[in-house]
């Protein structure tokens, strides 16, 4: 009994102290009352259907697409990157462009779509 109550107060430090949890990393937050939250640090979207993990949860255009790039997908910085929202069972996709200088709030299951210039599809 001692021993999960160590390892559940050693649990509960690593979290004050930046650690991950089910491989989210985590920040203190105090509230306006003092009291401290564990807060999502990174997230994860995907990327031509890849997850893409970033360590904050704005990004440009452009640090998306570089982002995609240094994490393995195949793609370049000149492609023309799209936010997909909602999903092919609820009558289709629908595409916003995302230009390159444009700040994005990124939030889990995110999609985004990264094409050649020329194929604007």
């Amino acid at each position: 009994m001692e021993d999960l109550k160590q390892k559940n107060e050693q649990a509960v430090l690593g979290v004050a102290n930046g650690a991950n949890v089910n491989g989210v990393a985590h920040s203190v937050i105090n509230d306006d009352k003092g009291h401290q939250n564990a807060q999502p640090k990174s997230v994860t979207v995907t990327v031509n259907e890849k997850p893409v993990t970033f360590p904050d949860h704005k990004a440009t255009g452009a640090q998306i697409k570089a982002a995609a790039i240094g994490q393995g997908l195949p793609i370049e910085p000149d492609f023309t990157l799209y936010e997909v929202k909602g999903n092919s069972g609820q009558g289709g996709n629908k595409q916003r462009k995302v230009s390159d200088d444009e700040v994005v709030t990124l939030h889990p299951d995110q999609a985004f779509r990264a094409v050649t210039p020329d194929d604007q599809s």
